[in-house]
């Protein structure tokens, strides 16, 4: 399927806390195709590179260290075109990060984004053109995603996959597939929340809460458009979960220069 518009690829750095990950990744920052032209539908598909997703994998990168996310298994809801905080958290040490979306369409520009590698910032690209899925040259960095090993030819080899997509739509009952998985131990949305969007809010706890293991982590980022007081009812309620921590994002955390007021909340089931 193509689309016609402006696609850029976008260059993101975590801002890891821990020493030994940020000179790990110092150089290989995860790439995204962002749609950058006035389409007023790219934003609804999941085509444009939110702030919240950059501050909750910044905030991700920040706090998260040893067992916090070790051998974790993560879920990202509303992934977009970017999955910037399911990616973070992989390339931070969870065992397995499954990103998704409820729209195909994102799901199709996520995927070029986490399998192609183009250098530079800012690059025009298309992300429906034919590219080789990994590269000899590009052996190292596809490791750094848990895609591919060095056989003993020194050739890049696929192995099984700790970072899946997969469409997943929080106003609809999970899809068959989910049943055959194992729960989540931690749970990321950004920007999966607007405005006193009751229905999103309750689909969202919903899905958290059939999908989440015993004790685990339910982390939300968003930009504040309205009252939102609606959230903590409801998620307290019949989805039974307990708020446990509240964070303001500071503007310098933002590292696109974007200035709406930001928040992520932490709940645990």
């Amino acid at each position: 399927m193509t689309m016609s518009g402006t696609y850029v690829v976008q260059e993101f750095r975590p801002r890891f806390a821990d020493a030994e990950l940020a000179v790990k990744h110092a150089n290989h920052p995860l790439r995204a195709f962002n749609r950058v032209d006035a389409s007023p539908g790219a934003s609804a598909r999941g085509e444009t590179v939110w702030e919240a997703g950059v501050a909750l994998a910044n905030f991700i990168a920040a706090t998260f260290r040893g067992a916090d996310i070790a051998g974790k298994r993560v879920l990202e809801l509303g992934a977009g075109c970017s999955g910037y905080p399911g990616r973070t958290a992989q390339l931070a040490g969870a065992k397995y990060v499954l990103l998704t979306d409820s729209n195909e369409r994102a799901l199709s520009v996520l995927k070029s984004g986490t399998r192609r590698v183009v250098p530079g910032d800012n690059v025009v690209a298309d992300p429906d053109d034919d590219h080789e899925l990994c590269a000899e040259r590009d052996a190292e960095h596809m490791m750094c995603y848990g895609l591919a090993y060095l056989d003993e030819h020194g050739l890049a080899r696929l192995e099984l996959p700790r970072l899946e997509l997969a469409r997943l739509d929080i106003a609809e009952p999970a899809p068959e597939f989910f049943n055959s998985v194992d729960a989540f131990d931690i749970i990321l949305a950004a920007d999966v929340l607007y405005d006193e969007d009751e229905r999103t809010c309750t689909g969202l706890f919903r899905t958290a809460a059939s999908l989440l293991a015993p004790g685990g982590r339910l982390i939300i980022a968003y930009a504040h458009r309205a009252d939102d007081e609606f959230i903590d009812p409801i998620a307290s309620g019949e989805y039974g979960f307990q708020c446990v921590g509240i964070h303001d994002v500071k503007r310098s955390a933002v590292s696109h220069g974007w200035t709406t007021e930001l928040e992520i909340v932490e709940f645990v089931l």
